[in-house]
C-alpha cells in the first residue's frame, strides 16, 4: 500500500479504549486504509496498578477495580513549621535532659509536612500513615527559635509513597532523612486496629 507519513497535531484521542491515556499524535503513517498514530508522550491521569506490598490496612496495594489518584506525583513538596517552646523540648518528650528541640518533635514535624502535602490529593475516606522514618538530628535548636520541616515525594508505587525530609531552624539545617507512607482506607484501617482490643 501507499506510504503517507507526516506530523499531526490533531485533538487528543484515546490510545487504547478505556485506558485513560490521551495525547496528541506526534506523527502518523498511512498503510492502505489503516492509519498508525505515533505518540511523542503519554499522560496517565489515572492508572490501575497491582502491588505485592502488604499495606497497613491489610490490602495488597490496590483492590480490584480501585484506582490510584495519579495527581500524587514525584516532586510534590510540603512544609510545616513551629517555634521551639518548653512543650516540644527533649525534656518534655522524656527523650533527653536538656531544654532544646526534641528529636521526637522534629520527626513529628517531618511527618506533618509529608502527610499534609499528600492529603489534598486523596479520595474521600482515605488517609496516609507513616510506616518508616530514618533521620539524623544534627544540630540543637534552643527555646524561642523558629523551626520548620520540608518534604518532597521521591517515589509513588501504588499506595506506597517515599519522601525525602529535612528540618531547619533560623540558622540552617538541623536534620534530614527519608520517610515512607502508605495510603489507607480510614474505615478499614481503624477496624483492623480496633481488633487488637478484642480478647
Amino acid at each position: 500500500g501507499a506510504y503517507d507519513g507526516g506530523c499531526g497535531m490533531d485533538a487528543p484521542v484515546p490510545l487504547l479504549a478505556g485506558s485513560g491515556i490521551k495525547e496528541k499524535p506526534f506523527f502518523h503513517v498511512r498503510h492502505g486504509k489503516t492509519v498508525f498514530l505515533f505518540y511523542f508522550r503519554e499522560y496517565l491521569t489515572r492508572v490501575e496498578k497491582r502491588s505485592k506490598i502488604t499495606c497497613p490496612d491489610g490490602t495488597n496495594g490496590i483492590n480490584k477495580g480501585e484506582m490510584t489518584d495519579m495527581s500524587i506525583e514525584v516532586g510534590m513538596k510540603g512544609r510545616a513549621e513551629t517555634v521551639v517552646s518548653q512543650a516540644n523540648t527533649a525534656q518534655a518528650a522524656c527523650s533527653g535532659a536538656l531544654p532544646v528541640f526534641g528529636t521526637p518533635f522534629m520527626c513529628a514535624l517531618m511527618e506533618e509536612a509529608s502527610w499534609k502535602s499528600i492529603a489534598p490529593h486523596l479520595e474521600p475516606g482515605q488517609s496516609t500513615v507513616g510506616t518508616k522514618l530514618c533521620v539524623s538530628h544534627d544540630s540543637a535548636s534552643p527555646v524561642g527559635i523558629k523551626v520548620w520541616a520540608e518534604s518532597e515525594i521521591t517515589l509513588v508505587d501504588g499506595k506506597r509513597i517515599e519522601l525525602k525530609v529535612a528540618a531547619y531552624d533560623q540558622t540552617g539545617k538541623i536534620g534530614e532523612g527519608t520517610h515512607q507512607r502508605f495510603i489507607v482506607t480510614d474505615e478499614r484501617f481503624l477496624a483492623k486496629t480496633a481488633k487488637k482490643l478484642e480478647g
